[in-house]
C-alpha cells in the first residue's frame, strides 16, 4: 500500500488521477493508494507507481510542483517526510471499484516482464517475478498464454509422469523414490520463497531442480516442500534400488570430500 495522508496530495490525485509525490524508499509498479493508518485505512484506488528521479536539490522539483497538489516547492517540502528524496509519478488506474466496465484479473508473475499498455490504455508494470498484479483480463490472457504468469486462483493441473520424475529421481534426489506429489490438494500458492536467500520460484521450477535453490544451492526445508507431497511408498524394483544406492554413495562421498577440504 502507498499512503496519502497529506490532504493536498490526496485530493489532487482524486481530482486529476495523477500526482507527483516524494517518498523515502524505492518502489515501483502496481499498488493500492490509501489514507489513514495500517490498522484502519480507507481506500483511494488502484494506482501505478513510476519512479521519476532522485531529488538532490529543490530546483529539480520546480518542474513537478504544478502536479503535486501544492502551490510552491517550499510548501511541498514542508509536508514531505524529512528523508524523502525519491520522486514518483502516481497514476490512478481504472479498477473494478473505479470503473465497473473494466474486468481485472490477479496474476502472479513467474518471470520479469517490462511495462505494458493495458486494454484500458493505462500503463501497468514493470512486472517482477513472484509478485501479484491486478491487470485487465485481456492482457492477463497474454501473460498466461506465454507462461509468464499464473492466475492466483488457478486450479492445480495433474502433471505427467515425465514431470513427476524428471527432477526428483533422475537428478538423484533419494526422497523422490519414496514419495509422490499430492495432486488432489496441489498448490493454491503457485510460488515458493527460499527461506535462506529469498529467491522466489514456481513449484514446477522447484520440482525440476529437485527442491534445490539456484540462488544459495540449499535444499528447500522439508516442512515447506512436504506441503506439496504426501508419503506413499513405491514398490522398489532392482533398477530403482541400485539407482537409490548409487545416489546415497555419491552423497556420502561428497560429504566426506567436503569435510576433508574443510580440514574437519
Amino acid at each position: 500500500m502507498i499512503f496519502f495522508n497529506v490532504s493536498e496530495a490526496r485530493e489532487f490525485l482524486k481530482k486529476n488521477s495523477v500526482v507527483f509525490t516524494l517518498r523515502k524508499k524505492r518502489r515501483e509498479g502496481h499498488d493500492l493508494a490509501v489514507y489513514g493508518s495500517y490498522y484502519k485505512w480507507k481506500r483511494i484506488g488502484d494506482v501505478n507507481v513510476k519512479f521519476v528521479d532522485e531529488i538532490r536539490d529543490l530546483e529539480h522539483l520546480k518542474g513537478y510542483v504544478e502536479q503535486s497538489g501544492f502551490e510552491t516547492v517550499e510548501e511541498w517540502m514542508s509536508k514531505a517526510h524529512p528523508e524523502a528524496s525519491f520522486l514518483y509519478k502516481v497514476s490512478l488506474l481504472e479498477s473494478p471499484e473505479n470503473n465497473p466496465g473494466t474486468v481485472f484479473v490477479e496474476i502472479r508473475m513467474l518471470k520479469d516482464a517490462p511495462a505494458i499498455t493495458g486494454s484500458d490504455m493505462n500503463v501497468y508494470g514493470p512486472f517482477r517475478k513472484g509478485r501479484v498484479y491486478a491487470i485487465p483480463k485481456l492482457n492477463a490472457r497474454v501473460f498466461l498464454k506465454h507462461g509468464l504468469a499464473v492466475a492466483t486462483r488457478e486450479e492445480a493441473k495433474k502433471p505427467t509422469l515425465k514431470e513427476l520424475f524428471k527432477g526428483e529421481v533422475l537428478n538423484g534426489y533419494v526422497e523422490a523414490a519414496k514419495v509422490k506429489p499430492l495432486i488432489e490438494e496441489e498448490d493454491e500458492m503457485t510460488t515458493i520463497e527460499c527461506p535462506n536467500c529469498g529467491s522466489i520460484r514456481s513449484v514446477e521450477e522447484w520440482r525440476r531442480d529437485a527442491w534445490r535453490c539456484r540462488g544459495c544451492a540449499e535444499y528447500l526445508p522439508y516442512e515447506i516442500r512436504s506441503k506439496y507431497f504426501k508419503a506413499e511408498v513405491f514398490e522398489e524394483d532392482e533398477r530403482l534400488r541400485k539407482a537409490r544406492e548409487k545416489v546415497e554413495r555419491l552423497l556420502t562421498e561428497t560429504r566426506e570430500a567436503l569435510r576433508e577440504a574443510r580440514g574437519e
